[in-house]
This record gives structure tokens, C-alpha cells and sequence, in this order.
């Protein structure tokens, strides 16, 4: 009996001393900022770049993670995406699947593609009531959209007056030579 109290006492000292290897549990402990900090502050990056960067060195981070990392960091902060996603989005046709980013990045495509429609720039809350817009209404595709305005009811004063001319009379293939 005093022989096996001593080695399960040896053995207790020797778990609890000794215990197991840390690089074992690396990824058992949750990140820390210094782990992403040099891609954050990597100046040579762009928005869209950063954020594709951070989702495949850390796969863990949810959407909302990346969101607030990437809070002032235009064109990656809510929800990503880049001008190919947001095309082939607009030409599925599926508008309700279009993040806010990717509204901003296919109306800067779409403005330096053809400035005489006057299409501009979105901001993030442009981009954002755009997303809630299509949301509350249901307009998935540029049909839709058009549809919408024809029956006369009103498009939000918070959303840019150009969003019927980039959703309904720029044609999405212009793009495709800049993606």
C-alpha cells in the first residue's frame, strides 16, 4: 500500500511539475495582437489585400473580428470582398449578397471605369444603408431595383442618388478589364 501511495505521488510531482510541452497547445490560447499587428501596419497593403491576408494567416477570426481590426482601414472594414466578388454578385444576379465593401470597391471600379456617369465614391454608411436598403426591400438584382423605382416608391434620402445609375445603367462587363 506504501509503495503504491509513493508512486502515484511521484507520479502526481512529475504531471504536475513537469507537465506537458507548451508548443503542444500553441493554438490553444486565444491571439494576441502581436501576431497580426505586422500585417495591420504593413503601409504596402491595401484594405481588400490586408483583410485577405489576415483571413488566411488566421482562419479563426469571424468577419466581425476582421471588422473591428480593420475599423479604419477603408474597404475592408465591413464584411470585405474585392471587385471580382462584387461583379460576379452584381451579374448573378444577387445584390442582397454584396457587402458593404464590395458596394465601395464596384463603385470606384465602376467610377474610374466611366467617369461621365458620374458614379463617385461610397462611404462606409453609404455602403452600409445601401446593404440595409436592398435588405429591407428585397431587391436581389438590378430588375428588381428598376422595378422598385418604376412603381414610384421612393428611394432613402441617405442613400447616394447615383445607386439607380451603378446598379441599373452601368453595365458590370465594363469592369472586367480592371479586375
Amino acid at each position: 500500500m506504501r509503495v503504491q501511495t509513493l508512486v502515484i505521488a511521484i507520479l502526481t510531482v512529475g504531471v504536475v511539475c513537469g507537465g506537458c510541452p507548451p508548443e503542444r497547445f500553441d493554438h490553444a490560447l486565444p491571439l494576441t495582437a502581436n501576431e497580426w499587428d505586422g500585417i495591420i501596419n504593413d503601409s504596402s497593403l491595401s484594405g481588400p489585400d490586408l483583410r485577405a491576408r489576415l483571413e488566411a494567416d488566421f482562419p479563426e477570426l469571424s468577419s466581425l473580428t476582421l471588422d473591428a481590426l480593420l475599423q479604419d482601414k477603408p474597404l475592408a472594414n465591413q464584411g470585405g470582398g474585392d471587385a471580382r466578388s462584387a461583379y460576379e454578385k452584381v451579374i448573378l444576379p444577387n445584390l442582397l449578397a454584396l457587402t458593404p465593401d464590395e458596394i465601395q470597391i464596384y463603385a470606384t471600379t465602376a467610377s474610374d471605369v466611366d467617369a461621365e456617369l458620374g458614379l463617385g465614391s461610397y462611404t462606409d454608411e453609404e455602403a452600409r444603408l445601401t446593404v440595409r436598403f436592398f435588405e429591407t426591400f428585397d431587391i436581389s438584382s438590378p430588375a428588381a431595383l428598376e422595378a422598385y423605382i418604376d412603381s414610384g416608391r421612393a428611394v432613402w434620402q441617405t442613400i447616394p442618388e447615383n445607386m439607380p445609375t451603378l446598379f441599373i445603367d452601368f453595365p458590370p462587363e465594363d469592369i472586367l478589364a480592371s479586375l
